[in-house]
């Protein structure tokens, strides 16, 4: 599926009903019911455009299946010097408390020149009190993201397991000492 305009979707009327268009028309929409799998999302420019920064957002408006749901969401992208830093949200609705894992990776990639070689992770809640962390050994948690079965490779990655509350959760994923590199931001659902 691709769209580059998103008043130009076959499905405009589904799109506007949902309650989620893009604010300006030439910004992109795909409405899709999917089956469950993996999928990967590109977003590009257009060919004659400079590179800038833009953002993907998935929602599951899914209302008729009580199993469904998304469970994991990655990101990856070039993390640059200062503010220019990898960001990825999540948003939890219910009463009930999330139990999110979240990775950033870099010198694990494989077949990608110029990676992260140390991510940072900042975890931004909506309500504030930001909670950093270097390197996943160092978490309280490291027993427990073991056991999960997908814990970095490299002792210099971050992971660390969350217990969310109802809110936004913002991640940012910048490099150690100002450092530079293409680097994967992974959030998991874990209960």
């Amino acid at each position: 599926l691709t769209n580059t305009d998103w008043m130009d979707a076959v499905n405009v009327d589904a799109i506007l009903a949902a309650g989620l268009p893009p604010v300006d028309d030439r910004e992109s929409a795909i409405l899709a019911t999917l089956p469950s799998g993996a999928y990967t999302v590109i977003l590009s420019s257009e060919i004659d455009e400079p590179a800038a920064v833009g953002m993907i957002e998935i929602y599951d408006i899914t209302e008729e299946c009580a199993d469904c749901r998304l469970i994991n969401s990655s990101t990856r992208a070039m993390v640059s010097l200062n503010n220019e830093l990898m960001i990825g949200g999540l948003v939890i609705f219910g009463v009930a408390e999330k139990q999110v894992y979240v990775r950033a990776l870099g010198p694990s990639l494989t077949g990608i020149t110029s990676t992260l070689q140390d991510p940072f992770l900042k975890m931004v809640p909506g309500e504030g009190g930001v909670v950093s962390i270097d390197n996943w050994l160092d978490s309280a948690n490291a027993v427990a993201i073991t056991k999960l079965g997908l814990p970095p490779t490299d002792d210099r990655e971050v992971a660390e397991l969350y217990q969310l509350q109802q809110g936004s959760y913002t991640f940012q994923i910048s490099g150690v000492d100002n450092t530079s590199g293409v680097a994967l931001l992974e959030l998991y659902e874990v209960d």
